[in-house]
């Protein structure tokens, strides 16, 4: 049985236990994605085990790091990450995860922070239940943004143990990888050529699991308006590709599958609730790379799996019209990450500019796009 019957099925049956029509919710579906969304702030969600070892904590200070301003600004909806560094690290307070609650000491660049996110749970709160809580408040759309597999961790040996390493490496290598090194692409001492060590390998139905637990976890312990996987942090889903190859259709369809489950998952949550949650995806604005990095991007489109598709990140390797042609057929809204290309900045055009920005804003919108996104931007004055 294919996947969009399947999920017809799961749809009618929720609607059926909640008394609204199949119709009603896919018009509710509708008017959900049609809102408007031109500007999307992408907030890495680092502030609480990065904060200032010389400012007290509250609940506003942390608001006031990067949440608060984005009042007055053209910002329509937010993305907030709860970390995710380590594969299931994080900051929200779920039952699937890792709670990240280790001091940093041992990363050197980041001396005079601290972690206080012990502080959010003595309060009986979280960090994303807070920005949750401030956008629902101010009316802004709100997405919880996991990293499908982020390797901010890959950068120290993990096999260093006693002082001054208080964790094997450094504060970010998860309990998860720590307990299971044969789901990784490689080790310190035999690294890849096409990857990070660190990453997790999506052959294993564990990770697989362990992913699609998050994201149901996340749908029903929120009241969020969607929810955004990050597929470009980092790029990276198959030992079989860090070492040189390009995904099987094997391991595409597993994929493909663990989108299928989530999407289920969020649509049991939207149910139970009596309103949808979006289902949003960034992925490399191309149909190939996609296609070798393990991704069928075109499957997830004809079979109804996502409902916002966020292109690229650091590079673009298409037109915007590329990305706008790839979504528009099947009803799915096409955004363009305007991320910093982290090449060394000319001297005449910094790209990071607010000007600079702007003028590929613009160029992203004639070209079709829904809306644009803005990540790794911090500071009340880069947003």
């Amino acid at each position: 049985m294919r996947a969009a019957t399947v999920l017809a099925m799961l749809t009618i049956a929720c609607c059926a236990m909640a008394e609204i029509s199949d119709a009603e919710w896919r018009a509710m579906r509708e008017r959900a994605l049609a809102r408007k969304r031109e500007v999307i702030y992408n907030n890495d969600g680092n502030e609480p085990y990065i904060w200032p070892t010389n400012l007290a904590f509250s609940i506003q200070a942390f608001l006031d790091m990067r949440t608060t301003p984005v009042l007055g600004s053209q910002v329509d909806t937010v993305f907030y990450c709860p970390v995710s560094s380590g594969f299931g690290f994080l900051t929200a307070n779920i039952p699937s995860a890792d709670l990240m609650l280790r001091d940093l000491g041992t990363v050197k660049h980041l001396a005079g922070k601290k972690n206080v996110l012990q502080q959010f749970l003595d309060a009986g709160t979280d960090p994303v239940r807070e920005v949750v809580s401030w956008c629902r408040k101010n009316s802004y759309e709100i997405f919880v943004s996991l990293r499908v597999n982020d390797t901010h961790d890959q950068g120290t040996d993990q096999t260093k143990t006693g002082p001054p390493y208080a964790y094997p490496g450094n504060a970010l290598f998860s309990p998860f990888k720590i307990q299971h090194p044969e789901f990784l692409m490689g080790s310190h001492t035999n690294r890849p050529p096409s990857g990070n060590w660190s990453a997790v390998d999506f052959t294993h139905a564990a990770v697989r699991d362990r992913l699609f637990r998050m994201c149901r976890d996340i749908c029903t312990h929120y009241d969020i308006d969607g929810l955004d996987l990050d597929f470009m942090r980092h790029i990276q889903l198959f030992k079989s590709v860090a070492w040189g190859g390009v995904a099987s259709p094997a391991e595409r369809a597993m994929m493909t599958e663990t989108m299928r489950q989530i999407r289920e998952a969020a649509e049991r949550a939207g149910h139970a609730r009596g309103r949808p949650i979006l289902l949003s995806v960034r992925v490399p604005d191309s149909v190939p790379y996609c296609s070798d990095v393990g991704i069928d991007i075109e499957a997830w489109l004809k079979e109804g799996l996502v409902d916002m598709v966020t292109g690229t990140s650091y590079f673009q390797l298409n037109p915007w019209t590329y990305l706008v042609s790839l979504c528009r057929p099947h009803g799915v809204r096409a955004y363009a990450s305007l991320d910093e290309s982290r090449l060394p900045e000319s001297p005449v055009l910094r790209r990071s500019d607010k000007a600079t920005y702007r003028a590929r804003a613009m160029a992203a919108r004639r070209a079709g796009v829904d809306g644009v996104s803005y990540f790794n931007r911090f500071t009340a004055a880069e947003i």
